[in-house]
């Protein structure tokens, strides 16, 4: 199964759409990066210039997996511990749904 889904969300804008098990720590990975993301203006800035970066780099290559792949080290050895670390000090819980709200 694919990790990311391209689709058209009007003329001219891609967007990506994950999709993820619900309760699944993938699921609950992609929650607690966005809600950190909200609560830390400093890590937005950090993450922007790396993807602005990668971006540069990776321009000529038409190819998105290398730029993803290129991504992966910040996600572990930076974010993961900064998000831990915030989720920790905040109390931070993924929303609970049942199976029947969907």
């Amino acid at each position: 199964m694919a990790k990311a889904l391209p689709c058209q969300r009007g003329p001219r804008r891609a967007a990506n759409v994950h999709v993820r098990v619900l309760g699944s720590p993938g699921w609950r990975y992609a929650l607690l990066f966005r809600d950190w993301l909200r609560a830390n203006p400093e890590a937005v800035a950090m993450y922007a210039a790396l993807k602005q970066e990668l971006a540069a780099q990776y321009a000529g290559d038409g190819r998105t997996l290398a730029y993803a792949e290129a991504k992966e080290p910040w996600f572990t050895e930076v974010a993961w511990p900064l998000m831990d670390a915030w989720a920790s000090s905040s109390g931070w819980q993924p929303p609970s749904y049942s199976m029947a709200q969907g």
